[in-house]
């Protein structure tokens, strides 16, 4: 993979010998391949930002634009709807054939200058409506490494499993840390993922020792991936995080996984992992429910304001946001508001309380309510939108639309496909001819709420 890696890295450089500290794209299906061209775009002294197959091209559309994209590894199977997305987002671009099954694009955008040595660029939903890229640089990515390894190098865990997709932040401990401890990283299909049970084979027959997943996948790995078939005897560090967790869930997975230790591991994508919780099944008391967030990686950095809310300052804190007015800056020091509320325990550790905000998380993926309603404030003939979610006992969005038109759950349905990715859709969206309004003339969430769901 070296080989190809500084293979490759030296091409680019060729094609593009003025880029240093630029976004290049990866767009195509997770393999060996695509993640050799991730480490190819770092060494070449430029960053990668992952491209979802999946995502709806006007998406793309908006990333490419807003991140000011210089080039795009792309698997030739995209390359079609990628030329579509490239017709409308680049006044020019040139295609270079990099084999049989990848083609490398130069956009010919303007290039924006970024504050540091770029590492990488997650793009998650955004609070303003539209999707938000998270830039981090190398100095944040190797305090990150430097952590894991002062942390889970006692463990001498050399097979590692990667689950999460890599626009996804839990991706990044996979890729990085599997290579900076010298082990081995093994990629599933999609498929594979998918079929729990097919999982749960490919982890038992490849002994793997470190497995980083969300709540909600391993509980369903739990559920339906038939554990009792095989035996997890390698497996010794699972590490969580995405989304909150609770005891019972360790205490079923232990049952599978006896040798292995469990971390509850905690961080918005804006900061990767900033607090951390080994957990000690003989510790807990009767009336746990759940799983501390933990400590902070670093002795410094955490605080809460005066909301009970957790902030962040700090080497692990992304360096500039991409939005839709542009890349912005952080300055030196800049403390984050993760929104996140919290309080903190007896032994100093923190808990986690939940949101004040409209920002939830459902699979581990960062999902903002108000990017889905300006998504369906899109669709001609909806005068309002309301986006709420319930949280029993799983979590479900529902959108509430108000139009003096007919319109179909169909249409919409249709209509959002082509504007979100699948995880934001709604799981119902109900179409009313007018919105019940409340004493001080706003909308009456609450009785939508009451009478609809």
């Amino acid at each position: 993979m070296l080989t190809r890696c500084a293979g490759f890295s030296g091409w680019l450089k060729s094609i593009c010998p003025d880029l240093i500290d630029q976004p290049i794209g990866i767009w195509g299906d997770k393999n060996t391949a695509l993640i050799s061209f991730v480490f190819a775009v770092l060494h070449s002294e430029n960053g990668y930002l992952p491209i979802n197959p999946d995502w709806p091209l006007e998406r793309v559309e908006f990333i490419l634009k807003k991140s000011r994209l210089q080039g795009c590894i792309i698997e030739n199977k995209y390359l079609a709807i990628a030329n579509e997305v490239l017709n409308k987002a680049c006044p020019s671009y040139e295609e270079y054939s990099i084999n049989d099954n990848y083609t490398f694009i130069k956009t010919n955008l303007p290039k924006v200058v970024f504050p540091c040595e770029l590492a990488y660029i997650l793009f998650t939903s955004g609070s303003t409506g539209f999707p938000k890229g998270i830039v981090h640089c190398a100095d944040g990515m190797n305090a990150f490494l430097k952590w894991c390894e002062s942390e889970f190098k006692s463990y001498k865990s050399k097979r590692f499993v990667s689950v999460a997709p890599l626009n996804f932040d839990l991706s990044v401990f996979d890729l990085f840390f599997s290579m900076y401890s010298k082990g081995t990283l093994f990629l599933p299909l999609q498929s594979t993922v998918s079929n729990t049970r097919l999982f749960a084979q490919y982890l038992s027959v490849n002994k793997i020792e470190v497995l980083y997943s969300t709540p909600s996948y391993l509980k369903l790995l739990l559920h339906t991936g038939q554990l009792n078939k095989y035996e997890f005897k390698s497996m010794k560090l699972v590490l969580i995080a995405g989304e909150q967790l609770n005891y019972d869930l360790v205490k079923e997975l232990k049952e599978y996984f006896p040798k292995a230790t469990f971390y509850n591991l905690y961080g918005p994508t804006e900061t990767n992992v900033c607090t951390f919780h080994k957990v000690d099944l003989n510790k807990i008391k009767p009336n746990d429910f759940n799983v501390p967030i933990g400590k902070a990686c670093y002795s410094k950095g955490l605080k809460l304001n005066l909301y009970s809310e957790l902030t962040y300052k700090g080497k692990l804190l992304m360096k500039a946001v991409i939005t839709e007015t542009g890349v912005q800056t952080l300055k030196e020091g800049t403390v984050y508001n993760t929104g996140d509320k919290v309080k903190k325990l007896k032994d100093g550790t923190f808990e986690f309380i939940g949101r004040g905000d409209n920002m939830i998380k459902r699979n581990g993926f960062r999902i903002e309510l108000s990017e889905i309603k300006t998504a369906l404030l899109g669709f001609e003939g909806i005068s309002n939108c309301e986006v709420v979610n319930i949280d029993n006992p799983k979590i479900e969005i529902i959108a509430f639309v108000e139009s003096e038109k007919e319109i179909s759950e169909l249409q919409l349905r249709t209509y959002m496909l082509g504007k979100l990715p699948s995880y934001m859709l709604p799981d119902s969206i109900v179409v009313l001819n007018e919105f019940p309004i409340s004493l001080n003339h706003k909308v009456d969430v609450q009785k939508l709420k009451e009478k609809y769901i």
